[in-house]
């Protein structure tokens, strides 16, 4: 969903640093709607969840500097698609988390 999020943003001529924020909301509030309906906090919210949107952040910048570099739309899609699940495999497998 990062991905989709940035490449219709880009389609629509946004900038990058708003494209990439597309691409966050894209992926991450279809589970806060989840939650809410199901009347539980967000789990995007909790300070438990191993990195959910900086994930999808890191993800949305690696298909934008791909297509920024002239790599063919469905090429930096599947990096996109790539780099998000294993950014996240590993930070759930190892339980990194970002402090605040």
């Amino acid at each position: 969903f990062t991905a989709s999020g940035v490449g219709i943003a880009l389609a629509m001529n946004t900038p990058y640093l708003p494209a990439a924020f597309i691409g966050v909301i894209t992926a991450t509030f279809g589970g806060v709607i989840r939650d809410i309906l199901c009347n539980q906090k967000p789990q995007l919210f909790l300070p438990t969840e191993p990195l959910y949107a900086t994930c999808a952040f890191g993800g949305a910048w690696i298909y934008i500097g791909l297509i920024g570099l002239g790599i063919a739309p469905a090429a930096a899609l599947f990096a996109c698609i790539a780099s998000v699940f294993i950014l996240r495999i590993i930070a759930v497998r190892f339980d990194v988390k970002l402090k605040i």
